[in-house]
């Protein structure tokens, strides 16, 4: 019976049920102390992978220590050890953000590497997510990298590029990239993602019947699964104004949700630029004066500065340096370009 209600636990967590998750572990958790006993061998360990991605959607950072301190002395023999990995840098990600959790994984894999045994289909896991978190801080060439060690006709690596492309400003592609993707053998925390790469592109491209159909799907999927995490993932002002006209049409009503999203976990989204202030941003990474900037491009230095500053506006940053490290992770100026020192 133990064994049965963690693996339907482990299930759950892979489909995005996080509520029939957490009955499920509860369950487990009266059974095994009303008659005793625990579960044979290492036969628990995909509950106590379920209950680590149950702790971030709780919010409750007792259930991942009671995950870890079970889980760490057979870290060498759990293949699927990737899901416990995005387990902790989602519940780091509830308190110090997409930069934290990230640099937990990127530590974790360096001082793991010796002992973490082969993960097989899991890596793919482990590639999107941090793909996810890279979009929603503009590191967008990273993603691309990351997304490119996927296969292409896989339905996770599909959502993620529709979610590049809406990051990318591009919603076009996003929502046909979104559509494209069909809901059979999808999971619920995929349909979900889906719904609202399409209810947000569907809005931005002024589609409003077709924004509020997906969003309407979205918030279903969202309150009937208990995947408030996901809410984390999309341009929080678009979510919000999206989610605030909807509220008005009587749609559906969760704005309150998405104004309690911390601000450390609010992603946005950068304007596009303009081909002159591609090429205006491009020569001060080559030339690094605004005169010599200009000489290159045969405007004045006036007008170079007017550009820098419409630059400096959209990628919400205070000065050259800065535009330049975040032009440069979003991939908008060539690898041949020099950049400024990290």
């Amino acid at each position: 019976m133990l064994v049965a209600l963690g693996e339907l636990a482990f299930t759950e967590v892979l489909d995005g049920n996080m509520n029939e998750c957490a009955r499920l572990l509860t369950e487990m958790d009266t059974w095994r102390a009303a008659h005793q006993v625990n579960a044979p061998g290492i036969a628990w360990i995909g509950a106590e992978i379920a209950r680590a991605h149950l702790s971030y959607e709780l919010e409750d950072e007792f259930l991942l220590y009671h995950a870890v301190t079970r889980l760490t002395p057979y870290l060498d023999r759990i293949e699927a050890w990737p899901l416990l990995l995005i387990a902790e840098a989602a519940s780091l990600r509830n308190t110090h953000g997409n930069e934290q959790a990230l640099a937990h994984i990127d530590s974790s894999l360096l001082n793991l590497a010796a002992t973490l045994p082969p993960n097989g289909a899991w890596s793919e896991y482990l590639f999107t997510y941090q793909a996810m978190l890279r979009i929603t801080i503009g590191d967008l060439a990273q993603a691309e990298q990351l997304l490119a060690k996927c296969g292409e006709s896989s339905t996770q690596v599909r959502l993620e590029r529709a979610r590049l492309a809406l990051y990318s400003g591009d919603d076009v592609d996003a929502l046909l990239q979104a559509q494209q993707i069909g809901t059979p053998g999808t999971t619920a925390r995929q349909r979900l993602t889906q719904a609202m790469i399409s209810a947000i592109a569907a809005w931005n491209c002024k589609r409003q019947d077709e924004a509020f159909l997906a969003f309407d799907t979205a918030t279903e999927l969202l309150q009937k699964h208990g995947l408030r995490s996901v809410l984390r993932s999309f341009p929080h002002d678009m979510l919000l104004e999206l989610a605030t006209a909807a509220q008005a049409a009587g749609i559906n009503d969760i704005v309150a949700t998405i104004e309690a999203i911390p601000e450390v976990l609010r992603s946005r989204r950068y304007e596009r630029l303009t081909e002159m202030e591609l090429r205006t941003l491009a020569a001060i990474a080559e030339h690094r004066s605004a005169n010599q900037a200009a000489a290159a491009l045969f405007i004045t230095a006036g007008t170079v500065k007017k550009h820098l500053a419409s630059v400096y506006r959209k990628l919400r940053v205070n000065g050259r340096d800065e535009a330049l490290l975040q032009a440069g992770r979003m991939g908008l100026l060539l690898p041949t370009v020099e950049q400024p020192p990290l």
